[in-house]
């Protein structure tokens, strides 16, 4: 099952992926196609594997992560 979560800049997802990737997940980043309010621009990470794992992993490095969608 893919997941979807944000960030909230390029530096952010850039990071976020590397961790992730040490961590044998594969993540793509894409630009949010739709920011919401005043957030400014949001990255969008997609990754298959344990949500639960990867937050853990984001969380703990201080990365902030915003929702989590399944993709199709």
């Amino acid at each position: 099952m893919k997941h979807r979560v944000s960030v909230k800049s390029v530096n952010t997802a850039l990071r976020a992926q590397d961790l992730l990737e040490r961590r044998n997940f594969f993540v793509e980043i894409e630009k949010a196609a739709d920011p919401v309010g005043d957030a400014g621009c949001l990255y969008e990470l997609i990754f298959e594997g344990n949500f639960n794992v990867a937050a853990g992993i984001l969380e703990e490095s201080g990365i902030k992560i915003f929702g989590n969608d399944i993709v199709p």
